[in-house]
């Protein structure tokens, strides 16, 4: 339009064609090319047709073979055709693959005859990823996932396989404890294996519990490359008749006592348990039948002894679930009366923690405490011992930059009981770093040799004693001596 000067003839028509789809309702397939000769395909050309339109086309130039990647809609009709026809077709092949590598077309050709528009296949595209099974047939498991050190993982990770195909996976990013939900398909057997390996896997354990509580799979200890199957277990949806119980656990434990406890998941109203010294067999042990608690109190119990126990839910017309266990628990090595309080003065000579270096408190073999400096240059614990029974101070884990680490302990009196010196740490997991007999008497105030006799004398007006009156000697904070006039005058 030039204004007063008029205007230009029509120019046009332009034509352009709307895409079939919005791009993010595409995914990729891949179109493998081969030319048994291996000059190309000699100008065929293969096109790609959604809802009228032509997506992409592809040819192979030269050579015996190549590849293109293939954007097409979801779900939508596709016509794979003959879009020129070249010379020499019998040297002509190809295969199509849909986003999961899944053939779409096996070995394509060229057929004798044809022309240019030639349809040569017709599949429905499909960019949903590939499950195991009908979603209706799948239930929730719960993936439980622990870090003894807790710090995470470092890098392990576990994939769940049904039918070749991955339908969970879990792994720990940091922490102590996680949980994942994997949906499962029901009676399909499924792999656990291991999708990434990482570092320090003595720390890694986990569980898979299925819907009602009972356990399908474990590990502790993490092991191999990826790849490696590390349990293999068949799902079920349907609940038991009798489901087993969950939760086994063990409280208020003392030297000669402990309550256990357990989820009766059934609500079956009815319990069997079974318990012993660890590693007795099933039948042979402590048995309570018919309890209607879900709590019981065990006593007449061994000190520094570990004990098992199992549970079993029964829900009467003689259906009972399994015998769930065993749960060990040990008990502790003296009354708590009997112990008194040292103090684990930790240092580290560069101010940033041990660097994994920790170690535990043993007595009668039982570990009483594991103690550890987790930053900084100093830190304090406390730790319960029991009287006169002698301690190993072991290497618990083993860390970095040993020269740093050295502690001092003390005992209730202020008193060195062992000690190590900064840069002479070596050793291995259970290696005894020193070893001692605990007191928890008051200490001396003052060497013997600096001692003298005093003499309190003690007189009662009436002659009749002092009628209860007592009087301490006391040094430093310490009762040296306690006096009374039991009887008489003086």
């Amino acid at each position: 339009d030039c204004g007063t000067s008029g205007t230009s003839a029509w120019v046009g028509p332009f034509a352009f064609t709307t895409a079939p789809c919005d791009a993010a309702s595409t995914c990729d397939y891949t179109f493998n090319m081969n030319d048994s000769y291996g000059d190309g395909w000699n100008g065929n050309v293969i096109s790609f047709v959604q809802g009228g339109v032509t997506v992409a086309t592809a040819t192979l130039a030269t050579g015996t073979s190549g590849s293109v990647t293939v954007a097409l809609c979801d779900g939508l009709a596709t016509d794979v055709v003959l879009d020129n026809l070249g010379s020499f077709t019998s040297e002509v092949s190809f295969d199509l693959l849909d986003p999961n590598g899944t053939p779409v077309i096996s070995g394509g050709t060229i057929p004798f005859g044809s022309a240019s528009g030639a349809v040569l296949n017709t599949f429905t595209s499909n960019c949903a990823p590939p499950v195991a099974c009908d979603p209706s047939n799948a239930c929730a498991f719960t993936f439980d996932m622990v870090d003894s050190f807790g710090d995470g993982w470092n890098g392990w990770a576990y994939n769940f396989v049904q039918n070749g195909i991955i339908v969970g996976s879990g792994t720990l990013a940091s922490g102590s404890a996680g949980t994942v939900t994997v949906d499962l398909c029901d009676g399909i057997p499924v792999d656990v294996v291991v999708a990434t390996a990482g570092s320090f896997g003595s720390e890694v354990s986990w569980t898979v519990i299925d819907p009602f509580g009972a356990t399908s799979a474990s590990l502790t200890g993490a092991t191999g490359v990826a790849g490696d199957v590390m349990a293999t277990f068949t799902p079920s949806c349907t609940p038991p008749a009798c489901a087993d119980p969950t939760g086994l656990s063990a409280a208020n434990i003392t030297d000669v006592s402990a309550d256990i406890s357990w989820t009766d998941v059934a609500a079956s109203g009815l319990s069997n348990v079974e318990w012993g010294v660890a590693g007795f067999a099933l039948g042979s042990g402590t048995a309570i039948t018919g309890t209607a608690n879900t709590t019981e109190s065990l006593s007449g119990l061994t000190a520094a002894t570990t004990y098992e126990f199992y549970v079993q839910s029964d829900c009467g017309s003689g259906n009972t679930s399994a015998w769930v266990g065993p749960f060990a628990f040990t008990t502790n090595v003296c009354d708590a009366a009997n112990t008194c309080a040292y103090t684990f003065n930790m240092t580290d000579s560069y101010g940033d923690g041990w660097n994994g270096w920790s170690f535990s408190f043993v007595q009668s073999g039982v570990t009483i405490a594991t103690e550890t400096l987790p930053a900084l240059a100093a830190g304090t614990a406390t730790i319960d011992l029991c009287d006169g029974i002698p301690v190993d101070v072991v290497i618990a884990t083993t860390g970095s930059f040993a020269s740093e680490v050295s502690w001092i302990l003390l005992d209730p009196n202020g008193t060195t009981t062992a000690s190590l010196a900064v840069g002479t740490l070596a050793g291995a997991v259970g290696d005894v770093m020193a070893s001692f007999t605990p007191s928890c008497g008051t200490g001396p105030i003052c060497d013997a040799s600096n001692q003298c006799d005093f003499t309190f004398n003690m007189q009662d007006s009436f002659g009749d004693g002092w009628n209860g009156w007592t009087y301490d000697f006391v040094q430093n904070g310490t009762v040296v001596a306690t006096e009374t006039l039991a009887t008489g005058s003086a």
